[in-house]
């Protein structure tokens, strides 16, 4: 085995924290034992493609499928400059990684198929496949014409790289989130959150869901019930967009190099990138449609029933947060993070606050900024310091790891393995965290790994001062690593 990758067997003991229950806890402990008894229930099938950012529509970042400890990768190719876009699958095995300079298609034997550009226009965040085969991804640019000095435009290509439509942002909106696909019949539906500027002449913002279908069409537009003042931000927005620039194109800079520092300027002049919203379906008190959860950072959480064309609220939670992760959804079971320091987790269906688990804060690194990743139990969320908290279903804390690097990258989960990059590699823990192997010379913060159906793991990163997409052989339990 290389000497640059090395295989750890480690004891974790349990760390306490404080947790708050909403309701009795008779009452919430049956509550959540129904809940993800519907889960289990709901979420039995097999493995299936990683589509979209974080797994699929419901971002709960699982793959129920089991393998031993990672070894050696079965290929490296160099991608490009890479930011916020993880890798995502097609179900005939291709990759698909939004780089920031280009959309790279990438075969399944680790060869570049084709990579696609916009004009100067940058990609920072991750594509979507969609249930046709087409892939979906968010472009954004430097736009001094636009009220907030950037722009952005939802783009749709085939398979093969023909770009078929784009769709570009109005009321001088952006987004740096990623979007999420749904079908029904022979339509395909993408959904995109975004900041828009709807107030003429003044400096704030409002959160809008748009929906489209396959063919570019928007088929709704759903514009948030607050407007908020953008902090540090305004024509001199291309401030963010220079320093994001530099932190990545510049091969990481000073604010990412190897000694593991905090993650760059834009958290203080913009924040992570807007929450990606999740869509669940299967939820028994919707039958027939499926529930679109929106945490919007600046307001509230929020909850949609969508039957096309109509979409109706069915619950809103109002907040105070800056920054919240993207929703994670499975069963009736929503979970979130912030940067205040608190996981919390909501009903699906009536949107009642269910529990909280703070963790310590320090100088905001213990804010969860990194979107949760579960399957009934445990619940696996990582803060900016790179500490992994593992909760129980009723939100208690029972085990963590500190992962030894920054980062607000997304976890992925497995039956028995949680995958992590930070700024000091890449990590694959023991779900019990008893061992653990660590590839040091792949490093970023920002990017999620996706997991095939088959157990692969592909992840992206930057190896010295290139910025390359990484697989990790399939391996079954059971079976010798080589």
């Amino acid at each position: 085995m290389p000497r640059h990758m090395r295989t750890q067997v480690q004891n974790v003991g349990a760390v306490g924290r404080s947790i708050r229950a909403i309701s009795r806890p008779s009452r919430c402990s049956l509550t959540l034992t129904l809940l993800f008894l519907l889960t289990a229930c709901q979420f039995s099938n097999g493995p299936a493609a990683w589509t979209q950012f974080h797994g699929g529509d419901s971002n709960r970042g699982y793959q129920p499928v089991r393998r031993t400890l990672l070894s050696v990768p079965r290929w490296t190719v160099e991608v490009g400059p890479v930011g916020f876009g993880s890798p995502v699958l097609a179900t005939d095995g291709s990759i698909y990684l939004a780089a920031i300079d280009a959309l790279v298609a990438v075969n399944p034997a680790g060869t570049i198929r084709w990579k696609r550009s916009v004009g100067a226009d940058k990609f920072l965040s991750s594509a979507a496949v969609g249930s046709s085969g087409r892939i979906y991804v968010v472009s954004t640019r430097q736009d001094d014409s636009k009220l907030f000095g950037v722009g952005s435009t939802l783009h749709a290509f085939t398979s093969s790289g023909t770009r078929l439509w784009s769709f570009d942002l109005p009321d001088d909106g952006f987004t740096l989130a990623s979007p999420k696909t749904w079908s029904a019949g022979s339509t395909e539906y993408v959904f995109l959150y975004a900041l828009v500027n709807k107030t003429a002449g003044a400096l704030r913002g409002q959160g809008v869901l748009y929906i489209l279908d396959q063919d570019g069409n928007r088929i709704h537009t759903e514009i948030g019930s607050c407007s908020f003042t953008l902090e540090g931000v305004g024509p001199g927005l291309g401030e963010f967009f220079e320093t994001l620039w530099d932190e990545f194109v510049d091969h990481l800079g000073s604010d990412f190099d190897s000694s593991g520092t905090v993650p760059g300027e834009w958290y203080q002049l913009l924040g992570p990138p807007q929450a990606t919203v999740a869509i669940q379906t299967g939820v028994p008190a919707r039958p027939g449609a499926p529930m679109i959860v929106v945490a919007d950072r600046y307001c509230t959480v929020r909850a949609y029933i969508w039957n096309p064309p109509d979409l109706t609220l069915a619950w809103e939670q109002e907040h105070s947060l800056r920054e919240q992760s993207s929703p994670a959804v499975s069963g009736s079971l929503v979970i979130l993070g912030g940067r205040d320091g608190f996981v919390r987790a909501y009903d699906l269906t009536s949107g009642n606050l269910l529990w909280e688990y703070h963790a310590e804060r320090s100088e905001d690194r213990f804010s969860f900024l990194a979107t949760p990743a579960f399957f009934l139990s445990p619940i696996y969320a990582v803060d900016l310091q790179g500490r992994i908290h593992a909760l129980n279903q009723n939100g208690q804390i029972f085990r963590t790891q500190d992962t030894g690097g920054f980062t607000d990258a997304s976890p992925a989960l497995t039956l028995n393995m949680l995958y992590l990059i930070n700024t000091h590699g890449f990590h694959a823990y023991s779900t019990d965290f008893s061992q653990h192997f660590e590839d040091p010379s792949l490093r970023s913060g920002e990017t999620s790994p996706a997991v095939g159906p088959d157990g692969a793991v592909y992840v992206a990163g930057w190896l010295g001062s290139q910025g390359v997409l990484r697989a990790y052989p399939a391996i079954a339990v059971g079976v010798p690593t080589p």
